[in-house]
């Protein structure tokens, strides 16, 4: 029997399950993406479910940081205890839609039961600077994840000489083969030396490097995610909301 008291978590998806209940997905500090079953907490009320409804009453929503309990003995176990845990961002508009997205990432990109504390503490970062500079955030969450997945090659030498990037050169990046030597045939993804070098000291503020940075990570996770689309880019891209934040 697994059993798991107050684990530091965020939800990252609700949906309905069977009758009565929610399947929760949830990223936690220590047990990494955990699927949850929170029974009896919609449909009609009964004296049963009144208490479980009042237990996790407002709290098992997407961005507010939690305590966690649960239990169980197979992969979909069973959630017995929320409750709230410090401050919850206060996330409107823009922020909201990029909020979506990192909680996409961590969907498509996580498995079950892999710990990623590293990660988890830069999720929670993520979502408190959102509101004050969504740009910054998510490319530097982006980075932390594609380190996390074990795919974010040194950006500051050529993967296959080991010879340092110069800022005013021009190389190609590739997914699978990192940063190359510049070659004329080749026209896609090809990146000055000084935004590499940004991107892997993290200065967010260079120049107007953020666009080129934003291009480069995208090319890494498109690569990770394979073809799923992550529909926070189409919500984002249709609501009007100005702006070329998410890639």
């Amino acid at each position: 029997m697994l059993w798991i008291e107050l684990q530091p978590s965020y939800i990252l998806y609700v949906r309905p399950f069977r009758e009565t209940s929610l399947l929760v997905e949830v990223f936690s500090a220590d047990h990494g993406r955990v699927s949850l079953i929170a029974k009896g907490v919609r449909g009609q009320s009964r004296s049963s479910k009144k208490a479980t409804r009042s237990r996790f009453q407002g709290l098992l929503e997407p961005f507010v940081p939690l305590l966690i309990s649960w239990r169980g003995r197979t992969n979909l176990l069973n959630l017995s205890h929320v409750e709230a845990m410090g401050t919850t961002p206060q996330l409107i508009g823009e922020p909201l839609f990029c909020a979506w997205y990192l909680n996409e990432l961590l969907l498509h990109t996580l498995h079950h039961f892999d710990a990623h504390p590293a990660l988890f503490k830069a999720y929670h970062i993520a979502l408190h600077r959102l509101v004050n500079n969504p740009q910054t955030s998510l490319r530097q969450f982006e980075k932390s994840l594609l380190h996390t997945l074990g795919v974010m090659p040194q950006l500051d030498r050529e993967t296959n000489t080991g010879h340092l990037v110069e800022p005013s050169q021009w190389y190609i990046f590739s997914p699978t083969e990192g940063i190359l030597e510049d070659q004329p045939h080749i026209i896609a993804h090809r990146f000055r030396g000084d935004i590499l070098l940004a991107a892997q000291a993290e200065q967010w503020d260079y120049k107007d490097a953020l666009s080129s940075i934003k291009h480069l990570f995208r090319i890494m996770l498109d690569h990770v995610l394979a073809g799923t689309k992550i529909r926070s880019r189409e919500l984002f891209n249709t609501a009007a909301i100005k702006g070329n934040i998410i890639p």
